[in-house]
């Protein structure tokens, strides 16, 4: 029998997504300035949106226009931006107790769930590192939840169908590999599908099959379609492209794919890798292990009933196969890819984990084994959120800020500082820096090189125009033409 939610889950999968996103905006804000790799690379797209201008780089646009929203309501840049990435993050909690929730019938299993997700270690490094990726994880449990809601039929499955195909479609507008987890799933979800829900009488909308299709397939046409007729604002398809070549090894460090599509917008430049370790990679293969177990049990017990033993057969199966996905280029020793297909491991961990504490015990037991499985991520998270530190240090803040005021307009601008991130000074200083050979922002003007003490720098030529505690800022003459 189907289990559905009542009004007190609704008020825990809410109050759940509160505390959830207040610890991250907790996190994101506990530091002087915005934290992580990307932290102004936001700020710039946001400013840009809010200025009139559009967004400054190609990038899938989703979050950048939500965050311009609530930065136009709360008033300010850097809290609107980590508003709406903590809201996004908190939000994720709601489909993950919800699925869990109707699959055991254990309020608590479902919060274990929730919490594996929201707030694991994983999570809080995507927000603070990867916001885009953090944020979209939302629309991937829900395009799961909406998916299995579809399969398991019902009068209202068709409504569950295009919600799934639309939660996947809006998980491409956020971060490719976001829209990638949704596909995999989806892909994994069939066969046990098709082997574990086989109800009798027949369902409403038809076999497994039609009722997969319907709920995957036109997401991934309108992904395909708006990719193909943006493909500047979509560039991180290529980074997709480039995983598969590396994948299967075939021309292996040739250098990039043929020329970045052409469009209004150039696309955003590589950042500095943060060159961290992963949190909680080690416990990924317990994890799985458990799931399997899980299901060889739920497939020995299936009943019949989508939300039941058969539903979960389902869910964790596809759970285990998707799980052991994102440690494919670990595996491999793909160490560009590893770290982040191990980031997004928390959707299938939180499915696997919740389903455990719902299946396994029952009673005032599910507590105690929902703590022991969330202990070993737990105890990460202030590592987590000590990771995603600002990439820039007060003194070099300061010598930027003061540098904005006197650097001449429309000048083209070379940074040599290392240690910094590479978006400070162009958001500090309001203009895009020039690559080392020139590259974007230069022209035939003026160039001035921000050079920071200690950092390497060519020698050249012309006038000091600033000198602060740590950078010192040389305009050169305009280049003969």
């Amino acid at each position: 029998m189907a289990r559905q939610l009542d009004r007190g889950d609704l008020l825990l999968a809410a109050a759940l997504s509160l505390a959830s996103a207040v610890a991250h905006l907790a996190a994101l804000l506990s530091w002087d300035f915005m934290p992580g790799v990307d932290g102004p690379y936001y700020l710039i797209q946001v400013r840009s949106i809010l200025s009139g201008a559009g967004m400054v780089y190609g990038d899938p646009p989703l979050l950048f226009y939500l965050a311009a929203a609530a930065c136009r309501l709360v008033g300010g840049l850097r809290l609107g931006v980590s508003m709406t990435v903590a809201a996004m993050c908190g939000l994720s909690a709601a489909p993950s107790y919800a699925l869990v929730k109707r699959l055991t019938g254990s309020g608590v299993a479902g919060v274990a769930s929730a919490l594996t997700l929201s707030l694991s270690p994983q999570m809080f490094r995507m927000a603070g590192d990867l916001m885009k990726n953090a944020s979209g994880i939302l629309f991937v449990v829900l395009s799961v939840y909406w998916l299995h809601s579809a399969l398991a039929g019902g009068e209202d499955w068709w409504r569950s169908a295009l919600l799934s195909s639309l939660a996947s479609y809006l998980a491409f507008l956020m971060h490719s590999l976001d829209f990638a987890l949704t596909a995999v799933f989806a892909l994994a979800y069939l066969p046990p599908a098709a082997l574990a829900l086989r109800p009798t009488p027949p369902r409403p909308g038809g076999g497994v099959g039609r009722r997969w299709a319907i709920s995957v397939l036109p997401g991934w046409v309108a992904s395909g379609a708006t990719a193909a007729s943006l493909p500047w604002l979509f560039t991180d398809v290529g980074k997709g492209i480039a995983f598969l070549r590396d994948l299967f090894n075939s021309a292996a460090g040739e250098g990039p794919l043929g020329a970045p599509p052409r469009g209004p917008l150039p696309p955003k430049p590589p950042p500095s890798p943060p060159g961290l370790v992963t949190p909680g990679g080690e416990y990924l293969i317990a994890y799985l292990a458990l799931g399997t177990l899980l299901a060889a049990l739920a497939f020995r017990d299936l009943d019949g009933d989508p939300w039941g033993a058969s539903g979960r057969a389902v869910a964790v199966s596809a759970a285990i196969a998707v799980g052991a996905w994102t440690l494919v280029p670990s595996l491999l020793g793909l160490r560009e890819w590893a770290w982040r297909f191990l980031l997004v491991s928390c959707v299938p961990t939180s499915v696997i984990v919740g389903s455990a504490v719902g299946a396994l015990v029952r009673g005032a037991l599910r507590p105690i084994l929902a703590a022991a499985l969330l202990l070993p991520l737990a105890v990460q998270v202030p590592a987590s959120v000590a990771a995603v530190h600002p990439r820039i240090d007060p003194v070099t803040w300061a010598d930027l800020v003061a540098l904005s005021r006197v650097i001449p307009p429309e000048s083209g601008v070379r940074v040599f500082c290392r240690g910094i991130g590479p978006y400070w000074a162009e958001y500090l200083l309001s203009t895009a820096p020039m690559g080392p050979k020139g590259g974007q922002g230069g022209g035939a003007g003026a160039e001035v090189f921000v050079i920071c003490r200690g950092s390497p720098a060519p020698h050249m030529e012309g006038k000091p125009i600033f000198r602060g505690q740590r950078i010192v800022a040389i305009l050169a003459p305009p280049r003969e033409s």
